[in-house]
């Protein structure tokens, strides 16, 4: 009997461990077709490869690591901008969503995006945890979800891979030389990435007090890496719309010089040529040259809207190709549809484009954007003023400052003298002409010569026009479009004068 109860006691083990192995491979089996039926039911469902990438959550419970934080969600962003076969929303308009309650279930209608990341950072010691989950914004389901944590001097790598993974999830085909920009570390030194970030971080804000934090920064960063790329890029932009009362003459050089140091050192980098290409065009007026160089920016970044923007600038302003300008500025403002800059610039060129019905409403959405924003509103006076809706025009005027920030600004003082010489008042027109030349004699001479058109004073008019081409007026540069001068088109020194900016 004991023989055969072992024997039995054997083949109840047996039968056992069969019955334990048949479960393993079912639960094996199992969880391999539920992880497919999640990949596939779950899968990206947008018909169109696009992506906004949330600004992120700062997990740290450290105020002071909220531009590291920012760095981090720009820094991807910047990387999935690299793939041509992808759409990414500009941070410009990513930045609005931080910390609002607006349901993200509406982000697809108001970004036209197909799906969005959000995620989170926490800055431990020497480590850092970031959380990523893309969400599909048409069903609000998860696509891919991961936690990262990382050695900070591996920041770069995880940037990399999180990209990768976007790309990889919206089956977005990424080439070899893409996907090598996107691996590539833009510096060694990892305080070195702290100091640049914090000069972005300080751009952004665009103040003159921001500016200079970002210049310090900046100049640190190039102290720890002296072939930071990126940091001279930073540099360069602080010097196109500078704050610092420089005139053109003084400002752009140094522009050109920080920008001209970024490519030697990277000469793949998007920002820094965008940045040479708007010289080219609207300080060198060496628009075939610009034209090259900002088609070069785009290929390298066909996300990056200020590429889009200078180039579409470029076809229109030149005249060589009006609808495919405004459509470049479309395509930027696409990218980055919440930007007041890229909507004000849209309202902007289609009164340029004479299309004064489509300046009207979107220059009317850009000031419901912010009204604050000066160019926007002495735009849209201009274009009422067209429109001949001079109740309006006044009223708008005065909220307008009584002195310019900068050159590029609109004020009272010409743009009123400008409205009363339209509206019929030749008078008022000039005496508000006198009187702010006599209090701002330095302010911008274009601004000055569409007065004299107005009061059909050709010669002085072209006085003006001169000196701001002498001075690199910023505002020289939409001179062939602006309908303002449809009046001296025909004019001798008119035609002279576009000659010497190569513009015929």
């Amino acid at each position: 009997m004991t023989g055969k109860l072992k024997e039995e006691q054997k083949i109840s083990a047996e039968k056992k461990w069969i019955a334990l192995l048949s479960l393993a491979v079912f639960l094996t089996i199992a969880t391999y077709f539920i992880i497919s039926y999640f990949n596939n039911k779950k899968g990206f469902t947008g018909k169109d490869k696009s992506v906004v990438v949330l600004p992120f959550e700062n997990y740290s419970n450290d105020p002071s690591q909220e531009s590291f934080v920012n760095g981090i969600t720009e820094e991807i962003t910047t990387q999935l901008a690299k793939i041509a076969d992808i759409k990414v929303i500009g941070r410009n308009s990513a930045v609005l969503f931080k910390k609002n309650n607006k349901s993200l279930d509406k982000i697809g209608e108001v970004l036209g995006v197909s799906a969005y990341l959000e995620g989170s950072v926490q800055k431990i010691g020497n480590g850092v945890r970031i959380t990523a989950q893309l969400i599909d914004a048409n069903t609000q389901e998860h696509i891919w979800a991961d936690r990262y944590d990382r050695d900070l001097k591996d920041i770069f790598s995880m940037q990399s891979e999180v990209a990768e993974q976007i790309a990889n999830k919206l089956h977005v085909k990424l080439t070899e030389e893409e996907r090598s920009r996107i691996n590539k570390k833009p510096t060694d030194n990892i305080e070195a990435y702290k100091f640049y970030r914090k000069g972005r971080f300080f751009w952004d804000q665009r103040t003159k007090t921001s500016f200079d934090s970002a210049e310090i920064n900046y100049k640190k960063a190039i102290e720890l890496d002296p072939d930071y790329a990126l940091a001279y890029s930073g540099l360069a932009d602080l010097y196109i719309y500078n704050l610092k009362g420089l005139s053109q003459l003084k400002a752009i050089p140094i522009a050109r010089d920080y920008a001209t140091r970024a490519l030697s050192l990277d000469s793949t980098l998007s920002e820094p040529l965008t940045t040479l290409g708007f010289i080219q065009s609207a300080f060198d007026y060496d628009w075939v040259t610009a034209k090259k160089t900002l088609e070069t920016a785009i290929a390298l970044n066909p996300n990056y809207p200020t590429a889009h923007l200078f180039y579409g600038n470029l076809l229109q302003y030149t005249g060589e190709n009006e609808e495919g300008g405004l459509d470049e500025i479309k395509k930027a403002l696409a990218l980055d549809p919440l930007s007041v800059n890229l909507n004000y610039v849209l309202g902007r060129n289609f009164y340029c484009a004479r299309k004064y019905d489509s300046a009207y409403e979107q220059l009317e959405k850009a000031i419901a954007f912010d009204s604050a924003f000066n160019l926007s509103k002495g735009n849209f006076i201009y274009v009422l003023l067209q429109r001949k809706n001079y109740p309006e025009a006044f009223e708008l005027i005065k909220q307008l400052p009584q002195q310019a920030i900068s050159v590029v600004d609109y004020y009272q003082g010409a743009t009123l003298s400008y409205a009363y010489a339209v509206s019929g008042d030749i008078i008022k027109a000039k005496t508000e002409l006198i009187k702010t030349l006599a209090q701002y004699p330095d302010q911008s001479p274009y601004n000055i010569a569409r007065v004299y058109i107005a009061l059909n004073n050709f010669s002085e008019a072209f006085n003006y026009l001169e000196k701001a081409y002498a001075q690199r007026d910023i505002w020289m540069y939409v001179l062939k479009v602006d309908p303002t001068f449809d009046p001296i088109r025909n004019e001798p020194r008119y035609k002279e004068l576009v000659k010497k900016m190569r513009l015929i």
